[in-house]
């Protein structure tokens, strides 16, 4: 996750990286953002 937010907040790659390339690393932090609030709502339910 966080290198995809690095590359993300590097202008340079956003501005020189092919958009199908940049759109995809959105899509996967994205992705890893869902997954993580999903397993930490799991790891919260079986905590209690």
């Amino acid at each position: 996750r966080a290198s995809t937010e690095k590359r993300l907040a590097n202008e340079s790659f956003v501005s020189r990286a092919p958009a199908e390339v940049v759109e995809g690393a959105r899509r996967q932090l994205e992705e890893t953002v869902t997954r993580l609030a999903k397993l930490r709502a799991t790891v919260e339910a079986l905590g209690r």
